[in-house]
């Protein structure tokens, strides 16, 4: 599987921030911009997201935060990203005993973007640091992800409903680190406030390998939550067809 570990990260991330991230949290209108200001300085300002990512040979996690410095979430402006994750995967190499090797992923990243209105939507575009270290069970010359490595991560996601109760969401990343890469398209409709049923379509990779997904998701809020359970096919260049599950939650301060 090579550097799997770099696309499931970077394949989870961008799920927190663009699944759950654009759709919908509802800041208070009740109180003015300014008064919300006074009396909660970080609330609509910042929202948390965290979640896991299981296939037949990977287990990833990841959480994080986005914050407006300036101004509150459902404003265009400035954002600042720190999102951190980890797990475990399997590859096949010749040159281990069994052909089958695992390995341990850490990985971090700090991003800057900024988010602005396109008509019925809204696009973030973020760029920054990302550093990942991998450690391999067993010794393999063959695997070029191994170790630590850092470089830059451009990040672009977007948002848009077109009726009442129909939104689409779309988002992309590519990083130096590993070559790593994803992309993924998503449709939904709101049966109501509180459910929304999805189709999704995704393409993860890196330098050496590349995995199309494709499947369903739900999502339920409760209250300032959100909470996505996804899942469907995958076909892996490196380890055939499968299946993966994904849960996350999104939730504004």
């Amino acid at each position: 599987m090579g550097t799997g570990a770099s696309r499931n990260f970077a394949a989870g991330a961008a799920l927190a921030g663009a699944l759950l991230g654009a759709p919908a949290f509802a800041a208070d209108s009740s109180m003015r911009l300014d008064e919300r200001w006074h009396s909660h300085p970080l609330r609509d300002r910042i929202f948390f997201f965290a979640g896991a990512d299981i296939a037949s040979d990977s287990a990833f996690g990841w959480s994080g935060f986005t914050a407006a410095p300036i101004g509150f979430l459902e404003e265009d402006g400035w954002r600042v990203r720190v999102a951190g994750g980890g797990g475990r995967y399997r590859y096949r190499t010749g040159n281990v005993a069994g052909g089958v090797n695992e390995a341990s992923v850490m990985s971090g990243e700090l991003m800057a973007g900024y988010r602005f209105s396109i008509g019925g939507g809204s696009a973030t575009v973020y760029a920054g640091a990302h550093v990942e270290n991998q450690r391999l069970a067993a010794p393999d010359p063959g695997h070029a992800a191994q170790g630590t490595e850092a470089g830059i991560k451009v990040a672009v996601e977007l948002y848009r409903r077109f009726t009442g109760n129909i939104f689409g969401l779309a988002s992309a990343a590519a990083s130096t680190v590993h070559g790593g890469y994803q992309a993924r398209a998503a449709l939904a409709y709101e049966i109501s406030e509180k459910l929304a049923l999805g189709i999704e379509a995704a393409l993860n990779g890196d330098e050496r390998y590349d995995e199309p997904r494709a499947g369903l998701f739900v999502q339920t809020n409760f209250g300032r939550a959100s909470w996505s359970l996804g899942g469907g096919y995958l076909s892996n260049s490196d380890k055939g067809d499968g299946f993966y599950g994904t849960l996350s939650v999104y939730a504004v301060y």
